[in-house]
């Protein structure tokens, strides 16, 4: 089971998923509970997130066991929920889980869930380690791009280097890209290389380039926003100030941008817009304006960026003031 989001399919570009259909979560589980008498033990796997894991247990006790994902919920062994255990775990291979199910006579009797921390686990599969480290032994992954000057220590940081990188690429007024499109945290003062960049965007989008009114940006912002919940997009040539509802960031109540003069954007005027092609999809534009594809990848535009620069410090840059 995925999570299905904006237009009833999972987080990616539709172009990724052409010919695909996804079924609703429940409809596809009553499909195939028929199941149940066919088996002695009954799993669900799913990548719904934690409290939908948890509502599908209350709808669904015929199962013995949840194995899930998605909001990177660390269940500390296991849950009970109307009788199925719900297992999941942080993302990035952190902590596994090692569950027992007992069964005797064709049912289930006994469950049990317990953590493994991954990098003080002390055995190793020598096998898998020699594969690991041939797909790592690439040079061209190593090669170094640039110098961090100083440490990067958030999302936010990095996601304004990436959006510095498509404006300086394509001359737009504006840059933006989806807070899910940042796919790690922090990186030390040093090298960064091509592996970084991939690790940081791995998803192959494109660079599309699009050109609207302040209106419309500030529309965009939010319907892009609407379908990550991972926060606010961040940005290059232009800073944001947003209001939330409530503290869990899912409402915005008002939204500000500002250009690099410290003004607010004219709402009528016209800006040359620059973002993925993933975060151009998802912000909602009409038809009729779905911007120009430069057919290039943003993480390829990021390396050029890099190389050009040589040094980058971005230590303690903002784009973004989160009001409650």
């Amino acid at each position: 089971m995925v999570e299905a989001e904006f237009n009833g399919i999972p987080s990616s570009h539709p172009d990724n998923l052409k010919g695909m259909r996804f079924a609703q979560v429940e409809e596809t589980i009553r499909k195939y509970l028929w199941l149940r008498n066919e088996c002695d033990v009954f799993i669900l796997l799913s990548h719904i997130g934690y409290d939908e894991d948890v509502k599908m247990a209350a709808k669904f006790p015929e199962f013995d066991l949840i194995i899930g994902g998605h909001s990177h919920t660390q269940i500390e062994g296991g849950e009970i929920h109307n009788g199925v255990l719900i297992t999941q775990n942080v993302n990035k291979l952190k902590k596994l889980t090692h569950t027992v199910l007992t069964v005797e006579n064709g049912k289930v009797t006994g469950k049990s869930a317990t953590n493994i921390d991954v990098a003080s686990y002390p055995k190793t599969s020598v096998a898998a380690k020699a594969l690991v480290d041939f797909f790592n032994d690439n040079a061209e992954f190593r090669r170094v791009l640039a110098q961090a000057e100083t440490p990067f220590a958030s999302y936010e940081e990095l996601g304004i280097m990436m959006c510095d990188a498509l404006k300086d690429f394509s001359g737009a007024d504006i840059a933006y890209c989806n807070a899910g499109g940042v796919r790690f945290e922090d990186h030390p003062a040093g090298d960064f290389t091509v592996n970084d960049v991939l690790r940081l965007d791995p998803f192959g989008n494109t660079a599309v380039v699009v050109n609207v009114t302040g209106k419309q940006l500030h529309d965009m912002l939010i319907a892009c926003k609407s379908v990550d919940d991972h926060g606010f997009p961040f940005t290059s040539g232009a800073s944001c100030e947003v209001t939330y509802t409530d503290k869990d960031r899912s409402g915005i109540k008002d939204l500000k941008i500002f250009g690099p003069d410290g003004k607010p954007l004219n709402p009528k005027k016209t800006y040359k817009v620059i973002a993925n092609s993933y975060a151009i999809i998802t912000s909602d534009l009409p038809d009729d304006n779905q911007g120009e594809d430069l057919n290039i990848s943003t993480a390829d535009v990021l390396m050029k960026y890099l190389e050009k620069k040589q040094k980058v410090s971005y230590q303690g840059r903002k784009c973004l003031k989160e009001n409650f």
